[in-house]
């Protein structure tokens, strides 16, 4: 497996060449992941007034959606205000969203093993990727 600093090299690299990439890292809590989305969006010049860290576990999926609402019969969902404000920014901005995952039944966890597996796969294909781009 490949390690963070690693990663954030294969990241930076991916982002330069297609900036709609989207990095996802795993791994256990307080090895530095979400820091090291905040120092790949340093290295990619974003500066941190348009960083956006959201802790997942923290919110409920209307903060993500936003609150629908009905216009000209159509349900539009406005944003709340922490994409708002982001989103009312300027340039190149990064979010980062941290999550907590906690596995209870057996079954759903070993699902989820499977999914992570092929991320795991995913990680190793883009870290071959990256030395044909280094």
């Amino acid at each position: 497996m490949p390690s963070l600093n690693q990663c954030k090299k294969i990241a930076v690299a991916i982002q330069r060449k297609n900036p709609t990439a989207v990095p996802f890292f795993r791994g256990k809590p307080g090895m530095g992941k979400s820091e090291a989305c905040l120092q790949i969006g340093e290295e990619l010049g974003i500066s941190p007034e348009r960083h956006l860290v959201v802790h997942v576990n923290n919110h409920d999926v209307v903060d993500f959606t936003g609150v629908p609402s009905i216009v000209d019969g159509q349900t539009v969902f406005n944003p709340t205000e922490m994409f708002y404000r982001f989103r009312e920014g300027t340039g190149a901005g990064l979010i980062v969203l941290a999550v907590f995952f906690t596995f209870i039944h057996i079954t759903r966890q070993n699902a989820f093993k499977g999914e992570l597996a092929t991320i795991q796969t995913k990680l190793d294909t883009l870290e071959k990727q990256s030395s044909i781009l280094s």
